[in-house]
């Protein structure tokens, strides 16, 4: 399997996007829908004509990047065509920018387009604007176009490209006070149409299209994504209602269908399993975390914590035993009856919480019966990972590895991290398998003086 980095440039995606995609840490290797959509959206619209695209998939599979890098792709270079054409021609006196208009069920994943995209987009912010008109108010819309334009006088460009990101509600009232007049249309994208179907956005979406005929681009291109793997699941109405949503913005020319069928391969237990890791700036930071996975239920059930040394080890389960949370450390160097009888303690219920080290037994205890693994120290290699995450046995499990990229004497974090990632992919074809968990530290600060106050009685000699 080509990498991420051969892949675009198989397909010869210009330099700035690839150095975005190369910049997003967890896209390694294309999913199997981006190998297949990427290469029919980049192509374009056939000069004169339009192009029509339906993408039916599933959740987690990369949609995001199977849409945008291509399209932008496609609408950078047909910007900076029409930006030539324009210079040579003497009696041109201005030119038009193009944009693509992308159409969401929610300001929220308008919110998650826009993010998405400018990250793409990083190296090349100069020649295309992102516009996120994530609201439902006519006149805070107004204020982002202005504020947009600004932008492109504070940063003296024109932005010959353009991506603007709304409900359809919204970008009804953009045609209909011709907001959008000295723009042209290169693209129409409808995320996920199903949902927005679902929620009554159809009328609207008709109407859009009725209007967006004049300001459409000889050759554009009309892409529809959708959950709906299934159309017999879907009512009569729904599917004549569909075809009017569909007509309105493709006309009757027929749609090229890109489908990615189910899974029939069965996952294993590691793979059902949640992989995450969370970003740290300090070792407090990791305790504060685990306090408020613990002790505040976030993590239920059988938990084991791996760690790196066993002062380490210790120090956590006396930090547990400070929130009146029972925890027991399995040490290499403790008998083999006395490890036999904390197991058999954690798997009757006397308690929920294991220490173990990650390496240094001659022979790994066996646990039975976990729910979830806390990497407190990232494991230096990906069997000691899968190792630790081959023993949860939960479908709602979960593994949870802390990071700490910013501190020297932790530098391998990073590292070992994306090792993980690549071998997850690797094994698996997924590239999201392994998640970043958000963490809103201000609303965690509450809990950072006792947290800090315990620890500070906690030092090595003390442990």
């Amino acid at each position: 399997m080509d990498s991420m980095q051969a892949f675009l440039k198989k397909h010869k995606i210009i330099t700035e996007l690839t150095k975005g995609v190369q910049s997003m840490k967890h896209y390694i290797y294309p999913s199997v829908l981006q190998r297949e959509a990427i290469p029919v959206i980049k192509k374009g619209a056939p000069d004169g004509q339009s192009k029509n695209i339906i993408i039916k998939y599933q959740e987690m599979s990369g949609i995001k990047m199977t849409v945008f890098l291509p399209l932008l792709n496609t609408q950078i270079r047909a910007a900076i065509t029409a930006t030539a054409a324009a210079a040579e021609d003497d009696e041109s006196t201005s030119k038009q920018t193009l944009f693509t208009l992308v159409l969401c069920h929610s300001f929220m994943r308008c919110g998650e387009v826009a993010e998405f995209v400018q990250e793409l987009v990083g190296f090349c912010a100069e020649t295309v604007q992102i516009v996120n008109l994530d609201t439902g108010d006519l006149s805070e819309t107004m204020i982002k176009l202005k504020q947009a334009q600004e932008e492109a006088v504070e940063a003296d460009s024109d932005f010959s490209s353009k991506l603007i990101i709304a409900t359809p509600t919204m970008a009804l009232k953009l045609l209909e006070k011709d907001l959008l007049k000295d723009l042209k249309c290169h693209s129409v994208v409808l995320d996920k149409v199903d949902l927005m179907q679902a929620l009554d956005f159809s009328d609207d979406i008709q109407t859009v299209g009725q209007m967006l005929v004049g300001d459409l681009a000889p050759s554009h291109s009309t892409i529809f994504t959708s959950t709906l793997l299934d159309d017999s699941t879907q009512s009569v109405e729904d599917k004549v209602e569909f075809l009017k949503v569909k007509q309105s913005l493709m006309g009757e020319k027929k749609a090229l269908i890109i489908q990615m069928k189910e899974e029939i391969r069965e996952q294993s237990q590691f793979e059902v399993t949640q992989h995450l890791y969370a970003l740290c700036e300090t070792n407090l930071d990791k305790y504060i975390l685990l306090f408020s996975f613990v002790k505040l239920a976030i993590v239920e059930g059988k938990t084991i914590i791996f760690v790196n040394d066993i002062i380490q080890a210790y120090r956590i389960k006396l930090f547990l035993s400070r929130f009146s949370l029972r925890a027991f450390v399995l040490s290499p160097e403790m008998p083999k009856n006395q490890i036999s009888s904390i197991i058999h303690f954690f798997h009757i219920g006397q308690f929920d919480i294991i220490v173990m080290m990650h390496t240094g037994y001659s022979r790994r205890p066996i646990v039975k019966d976990v729910v979830n693994v806390i990497n407190f120290d990232v494991p230096s290699s990906y069997n000691g990972y899968k190792e630790n995450g081959q023993l949860v046995n939960d479908d709602q499990g979960s593994v949870l590895t802390l990071v700490m990229p910013k501190v020297r004497q932790e530098s391998e974090d990073i590292q070992s991290l994306e090792l993980i990632r690549r071998k997850l992919m690797k094994s698996f074809g997924r590239p999201d398998m392994l998640k970043c968990l958000p963490v809103m530290w201000n609303e965690l600060q509450k809990v950072k003086s006792r947290v800090e106050t315990v620890l500070a009685t906690l030092n090595s000699k003390n442990v």
